[in-house]
């Protein structure tokens, strides 16, 4: 519905302090009279992070300057017109559009023509050509026969990947670049060239996930938790060794805490002996004393974060520190369940879970049973590598465990250059323009403005321009040293917190990777 899409943080039940965007409709909305606006994305330069190491010959190559010439694109979008002659009135009257095929993907196309008419109000010649291109074969072998795409300077789509793959040969046939505005699978930057990868590289998340954890779980006892020990085994031991690189060695902690920590096991010990006896001896539960340990009494040896503790040892130097190991601890879920991390996790600091995989049914398990130990130990979640990607999760877990995760899509409602497109979707066509809509306008805005200013060097300057769009930045690097193909490594990193659905400043993510691998 317009309400969950508008609000895709927000569960069925709404908690205090929540702020809950409602769609009003078309009728409802107080329209500004119309201007001639150019609608654009923010206007500045993407900050954060360095410009990418190029010769200098390049970059003199990359000044943006507008090009007085006719571009031709070619936007390839899912509309399914041939069923548009078939939709029941009634039924598209009572039901949301975006079950009926031909409307799941318009908002794109909408938020693409008001990209490509406000380039144009910035004097860029353009020649948008839009092509009803889905999964049928036959049907995007029809569009391939028309003439006029063999001249364009750039293919935006295919949505589905056998389309694509199909438009994208043709492509590399003559030379023109193609775009992937959606797509999470990497195989589409090794089987082609000059292709661009729009959704994030999951290989910049290593680099970023060790910074943010040195700038904000520094002193956290930190978890890895995997699936299998063969699944995205290379990722998951990639990512191991560039956490621990940032985790200091050891760790202190009071002697006086860990003395207390003793007072308590001992009183737990004896208070459980007490209801033992008491057990056995029901009649004389009113003549067994209770005990209250002190520091004067001899406290139990127990065991923190998997290392034994000695309090009596510590008695004599109880304003002094102890240091422990700081090891980063990596399970294999399927093999030991939660039993490493309820062995090793602390008491006396966070635990940060770093939860991997791409199994809904894993994720769920692990956190259903991690929200439990939460009465024990006070538990945070870093979820990788494309949580965005398994749809609705349990949002009050992921509250309760303050969970961090890389997304491609993070919308400020309140920014004005939303609400500028925004006003713009409904003074064209009486809607929001909800998720499709904002990306369909965000890419190809960036796109167009890279060729206009570029020509057609637009491709080798790609690293140069980037762009602060309405859902995410853009920060395309090469796959690989003089590969002809880019892929963007800037992620979003958004963290669920007191109720709320907020995207963490890139200053805690360090520099973004100018290199995703």
């Amino acid at each position: 519905s317009l309400l969950t899409s508008n609000n895709p943080s927000v569960s069925r039940r709404v908690l205090p302090g929540q702020v809950v965007r409602i769609p009003v409709g078309a009728q409802a909305h107080i329209l500004a009279e119309k201007q001639n606006k150019t609608v654009r994305p923010s206007g500045n330069k993407a900050e954060g992070g360095e410009e990418p190491a190029m010769p200098a010959a390049a970059f003199g190559r990359c000044q943006a300057r507008p090009h007085n010439r006719t571009f031709k694109v070619a936007l390839m979008v899912p509309l399914y017109l041939e069923e548009t002659d078939s939709i029941n009135i009634t039924e598209f009257m009572i039901r949301q559009q975006k079950n009926f095929t031909p409307f799941r993907f318009i908002k794109f196309l909408e938020g693409a023509l008001i990209a490509s008419d406000s380039l144009k109000e910035q004097g860029m010649h353009l020649k948008l050509y839009v092509y009803d291109v889905d999964q049928t074969l036959t049907k995007t072998s029809k569009v391939l026969t028309r003439p006029e795409l063999r001249g364009m300077n750039l293919i935006i789509g295919p949505f589905y990947s056998r389309s694509f793959n199909q438009v994208a040969l043709f492509a590399n046939h003559f030379g023109i670049p193609i775009v992937n505005p959606l797509t999470f699978r990497n195989e589409i930057l090794s089987q082609y060239d000059n292709v661009v990868k729009v959704t994030s590289d999951e290989h910049a998340e290593v680099a970023q996930v060790s910074h943010l954890i040195k700038n904000d779980y520094a002193r956290d006892k930190v978890f890895v938790i995997s699936q299998t020990s063969y699944k995205d085994a290379r990722e998951v031991s990639d990512l191991r060794d560039s956490i621990q690189k940032v985790l200091p060695d050891s760790v202190y902690y009071s002697n006086f805490d860990l003395i207390n920590i003793g007072i308590a096991v001992t009183q737990r010990n004896k208070d459980e002996e007490r209801i033992e006896k008491a057990r056995e001896n029901p009649e004389e539960m009113d003549t067994i004393p209770v005990t209250k340990i002190t520091f004067n009494d001899t406290l139990n040896n127990y065991y923190l974060e998997n290392y034994p503790v000695n309090p009596e040892i510590l008695k004599d130097f109880q304003y002094d520190s102890s240091a422990f190991a700081n090891r980063l601890i990596s399970i294999n879920y399927a093999r030991d369940s939660l039993h490493p991390f309820d062995a090793n996790a602390s008491i006396l600091r966070n635990n940060l879970v770093v939860l991997y995989g791409s199994q809904k049914s894993f994720i769920m398990d692990a956190m259903n049973r991690l929200n439990v130990l939460r009465d024990t130990f006070n538990i945070k979640i870093i979820g990788l590598p494309t949580w965005e990607t398994l749809g609705t999760l349990n949002l009050h877990q992921m509250n309760n465990m303050e969970t961090t995760y890389p997304g491609n899509y993070y919308v400020d409602y309140s920014s004005p250059e939303y609400r500028e497109l925004n006003n713009e979707f409904y003074s064209r066509y009486g809607t929001v323009p909800g998720r499709y809509g904002v990306l369909g306008f965000d890419i190809t805005y960036y796109f167009l403005e890279s060729v206009f200013h570029y020509g057609n060097r637009f491709m080798q300057c790609l690293p140069f321009h980037k762009r602060r769009g309405l859902s995410t930045q853009y920060k395309f690097t090469p796959v690989n040293p003089g590969s002809s193909n880019f892929v963007n490594t800037y992620w979003n990193w958004l963290r669920i917190k007191d109720n709320r659905l907020i995207k963490l400043p890139d200053e805690v993510i360090e520099n973004q990777t100018t290199q995703g691998k």
